[in-house]
């Protein structure tokens, strides 16, 4: 088993959000991009946990397979 802290390097890009088919009341309803920007940027860290498991193929090397996720308490923002 694994647990640890995992930075995660994001490079800026700006994303443009189209308005949720229920805000028919907003003025820009059917416009692509009407519902504003989101910039993603940064180096946020995570919670990293997983599991893994290794066979020795020799004294040199070996195999290894691990499966995990990560978590944050404000993954929307990330």
């Amino acid at each position: 088993m694994f647990v640890g802290s995992k930075p995660m390097k994001l490079n800026d890009r700006r994303f443009s959000h189209d308005t949720h088919p229920d805000d028919w009341f907003l003025t820009n309803a059917g416009v692509p991009g009407s519902a504003g920007t989101t910039e993603v940027g940064g180096m946020p860290y995570f919670a990293a946990f997983g599991f893994g498991y290794q066979v020795h193929l020799s004294d040199s090397f070996f195999l290894g397979l691990n499966l995990g996720g990560l978590a944050d308490r404000e993954r929307d923002r990330h």
